[in-house]
């Protein structure tokens, strides 16, 4: 039992006991109850804050049906279960099918297990792509999880080949990041839609202001002016569009441009590209250390200038 929740039901007997004095015993029973009813709202209430814990509206329609596949945070019900306070819980999106869309928690078919829809993104069916599109889509070849993709090879619109953007990159042959290992992963039909330049929607990147620093994050949902983010370690958070920059997909950049590059969890100022690699969808970016880094197009900005 919570500070607050035996705080209240001690204020609560006092009151039946003051209100109820010499009264009948049938006055009496009536004040136990209400005892009783004021501290299961309260359990209630409390329960309803560990499952829901954002300041976010938890009506998010998702434009999804039965069968659909969807990437949904696929530890929710655990960590509920195992009282972790899932304000601060990092947790991934997994692909997986939807199985009864809800108004605020929808069943998903990975665990059978319920979760908040604004944990879920789902993937359009008969969706195409070109050559130079960044798609979200998950990793087909291990884990199922949430990944930014650049079409490689659209020579099949609807089954591109493309690199994984939320992967490591390393270009050397003894040391290969696991993007290297997967390039040019060719993905199944509907298994990606596209990200609009200059549009707010989930998977795109944006740059979240804290204190002076820019930190980058995902978009997971949107409610108005509100995002729903996932930040470093897949950490949750919730921001406002006014706080945030949009990160453009396909932004003019060149070699010999001054940028932001994403360095950890921050974008850092006064980096310099060094080459631009449209083929991969990638930059090699001379970082704050003066070391070279291979980066996302999306990792590389100068709209935080």
């Amino acid at each position: 039992m919570t500070m607050k929740k035996t705080l209240l039901m001690a204020a609560l007997v006092a009151l039946a006991t003051m209100s109820c004095g010499n009264n009948s015993e049938n006055n009496a029973n009536g004040a136990d109850s209400a005892v009783v009813e004021a501290g299961e709202a309260v359990a209630e209430a409390e329960v309803d804050k560990a499952a829901y814990p954002w300041d976010f509206p938890r009506e998010v329609a998702l434009d999804a049906k039965e069968g659909q596949i969807v990437l949904a945070a696929w530890d929710y019900e655990r960590r509920l279960k195992e009282g972790k306070d899932l304000s601060k819980q990092g947790m991934s999106l997994l692909q997986t099918e939807m199985a009864v869309v809800g108004k605020d928690f929808s069943q998903v078919k990975r665990g059978d297990y319920k979760v908040p829809n604004l944990y879920i993104i789902p993937i359009p069916e008969g969706q195409t792509a070109k050559k130079g599109d960044l798609i979200v889509t998950w990793n087909i070849k291990g884990g199922g999880d949430l990944q930014r993709a650049y079409v490689t090879d659209a020579s099949n619109p609807a089954e591109p080949k493309v690199n994984y953007m939320d992967m490591m990159w390393n270009d050397d042959p003894e040391k290969p990041g696991f993007g290297n290992r997967f390039a040019d992963t060719q993905l199944p039909a509907n298994s990606f839609y596209v990200l609009k330049d200059g549009e707010w929607m989930p998977g795109a990147q944006v740059a979240v202001k804290e204190g002076t620093e820019w930190k980058n994050g995902r978009i997971i949902s949107i409610a108005g002016d509100k995002l729903f983010l996932q930040m470093f370690a897949n950490a949750p958070a919730v921001a406002k569009k006014s706080d945030c920059r949009l990160i453009p997909v396909n932004e003019d950049l060149k070699a010999g441009d001054e940028v932001w590059a994403l360095f950890t969890s921050t974008y850092k100022p006064n980096c310099k590209i060094e080459k631009v690699d449209k083929a991969r969808g990638l930059i090699t970016v001379i970082n704050t250390l003066g070391k070279p880094d291979l980066l996302p197009w999306f990792e590389v900005t100068k709209v935080l200038d």
